[in-house]
């Protein structure tokens, strides 16, 4: 377990990975998805106390909505969500 990893070693974890679980965060988002990843996006909140506002519910809704990430409430995530999205990568033309 990491507190926090470095770029090099990120990356080098994330292309290990059968499935990428991250926060919805804009840099994170568009870095997994330049590396082929189609992320399970954990949408931090402001009522938990996560993050300053609910901004990160309008990015999920959008990958969603592009179908480039799957978006769950982290308390709702199952193992079927991750087993489905282990089935999926993103592609480009």
């Amino acid at each position: 377990m990491y507190e926090q990893v470095g770029a090099r070693d990120f990356d080098r974890f994330i292309r290990k990975s059968d499935v990428v679980v991250s926060h919805a965060g804009v840099g994170t988002l568009l870095n997994l998805l330049e590396m082929g990843v189609w992320p399970v996006l954990g949408i931090r909140r402001h009522r938990r106390g996560e993050h300053v506002d609910d901004h990160q519910e309008q990015i999920a809704a959008l990958a969603n909505s592009a179908g480039v990430a799957y978006s769950v409430e982290a308390p709702e995530l199952t193992a079927g969500d991750l087993r489905e999205a282990a089935l999926w990568r993103v592609t480009t033309s």
